[in-house]
Parts: C-alpha cells; sequence; structure tokens
C-alpha cells in the first residue's frame, strides 16, 4: 500500500500527463479560435434542443443519436451558447483520458507500460482528429479505462464497471462488444462444459449492468423520433445512399485497412500480441477479454458488417489502435533481455517506488526516454506534427470560423427580408424563411439549424456548390461559401463575389464578402 508521500508523487505525475496531453491536443486544435466539431457532435446538441422543446427530429440525419453527448453536449451549449465549450469539454477528457491510461498500463505493467501507453496515445493521429472534432470515441476511451481500473482495484467494483460500459455504449456502440463478449465469457466459465467451468468472480455478473444502456437508447429515440428503434436503422440507410453512389467499401477493401492497419506498425503489432500472451500470464482476464473484444473482436465484426454491405467508416478502426496501443505497452512491459538485466536493474514495476541504493530517479528519466524512443519510433505517424492531420484540423476550424462569421448576416436577412432582398429588387415575401432558405456546407449544417433556431427543412447542405446552382435555386436562398486559405477548392472559385453578379446561370448578390477571412454569404435574386 503506497504511502502518503507516494501517492503525492504519483498524484504529481498523473496532473502533469494530464496537462501536458491538453496543451499538446489544444496547441493544434485551437479552440480559442473556432470549435473544429464534427457533424455528428453538433448533431448531439439539435438533438438536445429538440428532445427538450418537445418537438420531433425533423429529417433523418446520416448519424446515429449518442445520447451521452446529446446529454453532456445539449447541457453544455444551452449553459453557454458557445461551440467552443464543447471543444474545451472534450479537450478535458482527452486530458483524463490519458492521464487514466497512465494509471491503468502503470497498474498492469509498471514505468514502462505506463510511459508507452502515454506516448503511443499522444503520437495517435486517430485520436487527436477524434478530439479535435469532439467526437463520441474520447469519452468512451475513458468510460473504458474507467471500467478497467474498477476490475483492476484490490478489490474488483464490477458494478462500477458495468455502469462505466453502459454508458461508453451511449457514446460509441461497439462498447457492447466488450459487454457482450464479457457476458459470453461468464456464461461458459458458469455453465459451459465441465473442462471450461471455472469459479466466476464475486459479483462479475453485474458487469449486465452495462444492458440498461439498450433501454436508455430507446427512450432517447422516442423522445427524438417517435421510433424507439430509430438508432438501428441509420446504418442501413447511409449505407443504401453509400452503395447507390458507388462509395460503399467493399469486403476485401475493409479488410486491406485492416491489414494496413496491422503491418503499418509491425513493431507495435508483434507487442500487442505478445502483450496480450502476458495479460494471460498473469491471469488478468477482465483486461484480456476488454482488449481482445475492442482489437481482434471489433477487426472481425467490421469484416462482417462490409460483407453484409454496411458502411465502414475507416473512423471505426479507432478502437482496435487503442486496443492495440494498450496491449503493446503490457506487452514492451513482459520483454526480457537477459544479458541486460545487471544493467537494468531488473524491471521496473511501479513507476512511483523509491530506486533502490546505486538506481538514482535519474536512471528512471533515461528508462522512460528510451521507453518514449521506442514509442515513437513505432508509431506510424507523429500526430501533433502530421501534416495531413494539421490540415483537415485547420480546415474544420475555419469552416467553423466562416459559419460564425455568417450569422449575423443570415439573422438579418431573415428577419428583414425586404431588406435582404432591395439590392436586386425581389418580393420580400420570396425570402420568408421556407424549405432550404440556407444552404450551407454540409458538416455545419446542424449546428447552423442550432444558431439560427430554424427546423431542418430550412436548411440544406451542399458538396459542391456549382451542383447546388444547377438545381435552379429559388429566388431568395442564400449560400454559405467558405474558403481555407491554406487549401483553396477550385469548386467555388467563381463564387467569390464582391458585387452582384451572375454565376452558373444565376443572379447573385453578396450580403457577405469577406475575402481575408474566406467567407462569402451569397443570396439569389429575381431573375
Amino acid at each position: 500500500m503506497p504511502d502518503a508521500r507516494d501517492r503525492r508523487a504519483l498524484f504529481v505525475v498523473l496532473a502533469a500527463v494530464f496537462v501536458a496531453s491538453v496543451a499538446v491536443a489544444a496547441y493544434v486544435i485551437r479552440p480559442w479560435i473556432a470549435a473544429p466539431l464534427a457533424f455528428d457532435t453538433a448533431a448531439s446538441v439539435l438533438h438536445f434542443d429538440r428532445i427538450v422543446s418537445g418537438r420531433h427530429l425533423e429529417q433523418a440525419l446520416s448519424t446515429t443519436p449518442k445520447p451521452l453527448l446529446t446529454l453532456l453536449y445539449g447541457v453544455i451549449y444551452a449553459a453557454t451558447g458557445d461551440w467552443r465549450a464543447i471543444s474545451l469539454a472534450a479537450l478535458g477528457a482527452w486530458g483524463l483520458c490519458v492521464a487514466s491510461a497512465a494509471l491503468l498500463t502503470w497498474r498492469l505493467g509498471g514505468a514502462v507500460a505506463a510511459v508507452f501507453g502515454v506516448v503511443s496515445l499522444l503520437l495517435s493521429s486517430r485520436l487527436l482528429l477524434e478530439t479535435a472534432w469532439a467526437l463520441g470515441s474520447v469519452w468512451a476511451l475513458l468510460l473504458w479505462i474507467v471500467a478497467g481500473l474498477a476490475v483492476t482495484a484490490r478489490r474488483p467494483c464490477w458494478g462500477i464497471a458495468g455502469a462505466a460500459l453502459g454508458l461508453a455504449a451511449l457514446a460509441r456502440l461497439e462498447t457492447f462488444l466488450v459487454i457482450g463478449v464479457a457476458l459470453a465469457v461468464l456464461a461458459v466459465m458458469r455453465f459451459g462444459p465441465k473442462r471450461w467451468r471455472r469459479p466466476v468472480p464475486g459479483h462479475a455478473w453485474r458487469i449486465s449492468i452495462g444492458l440498461l444502456a439498450l433501454p436508455i437508447m430507446c427512450l432517447h429515440d422516442v423522445l427524438l423520433t417517435g421510433d424507439p428503434f430509430f438508432w438501428t436503422s441509420v446504418a442501413s440507410r447511409y449505407s443504401a445512399a453509400a452503395e447507390s453512389s458507388g462509395s460503399l467499401p467493399s469486403l476485401g477493401a475493409v479488410a486491406h485497412e485492416l491489414a494496413a492497419l496491422a503491418l503499418g506498425q509491425a513493431a507495435v503489432t508483434i507487442l500487442a500480441v505478445v502483450g496480450l500472451g502476458a495479460l494471460a500470464a498473469r491471469a488478468r482476464w477482465a483486461i484480456f477479454v476488454g482488449v481482445m473484444a475492442l482489437g481482434p473482436g471489433m477487426a472481425l465484426f467490421l469484416l462482417l458488417l462490409a460483407a453484409r454491405h454496411t458502411f465502414v467508416d475507416p473512423r471505426y478502426l479507432v478502437p482496435i489502435s487503442i486496443a492495440m496501443i494498450f496491449a503493446a505497452a503490457i506487452g514492451l512491459s513482459a520483454v526480457r533481455v537477459p544479458d541486460l538485466a545487471p544493467l537494468l536493474g531488473g524491471r521496473l514495476r511501479d513507476l512511483g517506488e523509491r530506486p533502490a541504493r546505486g538506481r538514482p530517479t535519474a536512471w528512471m528519466g533515461i528508462v522512460s526516454l528510451a521507453v518514449a524512443a521506442i514509442a515513437i519510433v513505432g508509431s506510424p505517424t507523429i500526430g501533433p506534427l502530421d501534416r495531413s492531420v494539421r490540415a483537415t484540423i485547420a480546415s474544420a476550424r475555419h469552416l467553423a470560423r466562416t459559419a460564425d462569421l455568417s450569422l449575423p448576416e443570415i439573422r438579418a436577412a431573415l428577419a428583414d427580408p425586404a431588406a435582404a432582398e432591395s439590392p436586386f429588387g425581389g418580393s420580400a415575401s420570396s425570402v420568408r424563411p421556407s424549405a432550404n432558405q440556407v444552404i450551407v456546407p454540409v458538416p455545419v449544417r446542424p449546428r447552423v439549424v442550432v444558431d439560427l433556431d430554424l427546423s431542418l427543412t430550412q436548411v440544406g447542405s451542399y458538396r459542391d456548390p456549382r451542383t447546388w446552382a444547377a438545381g435552379a435555386p429559388k429566388t431568395g436562398q442564400m449560400i454559405l461559401i467558405d474558403v481555407d486559405p491554406s487549401a483553396p477548392s477550385e469548386a467555388s472559385a467563381e463564387f467569390r463575389l464582391s458585387g452582384p453578379a451572375t454565376v452558373a446561370g444565376v443572379r447573385m448578390v453578396p450580403l457577405l464578402s469577406d475575402q481575408a477571412d474566406g467567407a462569402w454569404l451569397l443570396q439569389v435574386a429575381a431573375p
């Protein structure tokens, strides 16, 4: 049992990990400029708005409702009215993820595992993007780790683990894999063939508390849409749309992505296999089952989805990446080089233990640097420095800023349609809020709906403004054009107007023309 001094040292270390992880992510995300939130994230706030106001969602969105995010992000936005607060909350969750992961890997594999796990998480491009977009993976990861800490405590807290997994399932559905596999293992241990039967840990069945997420999801969707199983239909609708557009990944394509994930970081994959063996050898079965469910289990599940012609987004590989990092951390801590044992002074089991005489704390720092170097070499990317990751986040941030800049002009046009129409002479009634009155880029559609307090039927979206123009837009419609200076799109070049002009056969007048910020708001004029 660690004494007070050791606990203080542990707290300082974990606090430093939290601050460092938040600082690194914040430097890349820069939420104080604008919040680069994903479509799904803003949709959660829209879901909260509809449920609280007692209205059903007007249109089905291409995102599975996530009750945990509906509550968290809905309350945060309702309290602050600022999307950046949601981004800051996700950053805080990320810091807790890394700090709690350090504690769990330290508990299971000592200093080597903790340092490798922390550095690998910080280097992960996938997790940095998930944090920037404030998606459910960050919250699910935090809750997965809480469950891991609960079952590895001196007195395992299976009820807490079950509750944590249930909450995680309300943010990421793949958590049901963990719950299902865990319950299946317990069932085999209790009711399976005699040669497989084992004593079931006391209160382990409390892991089934996580299944309460199912009725909660159904209740959420009843309030949101009137259909308790709406969440089960989103994937099929989206997959059908992707298949009709020729963008549905095939089984071979998904298998190739999985192979690329494993082979692209072969050293981590090998260490992960070693780590699974170490967990089994140490009888850490609860953690072993969780890692297997999120790693190989998730891979098999994605292949099954692809075989059933269900859309598999590359983001679905995030749990597999997490499982690989965690297992690899344990695997590295289990590696033994007998000839180096005298030099290394044995196994560093506890980051907080006082070094023996002749092995100063500085030596532990050297070992930690060596482990960090191994993590860097084994990582496929260095997320905070990766150009494509930084460009993706910057583009989302720029689009969010453009949406923020356009809101006053859109509000003015909607509140005073006659004034907005006067420069090009149309009837005031033609610009009153109607179907697809405001057209915006797809990623910001939910946030614009929330900010303007409009219906989804009044805010349309586009991916290519020329395609929109070819559809004969109606007089009075407004379209928001965003041009990221770091990656300008030729598709929008002709829409960057400083004065009234005809573009693709449509007469338009700019309500906002900001060359410096790359933001244009155009309104369709009468022919």
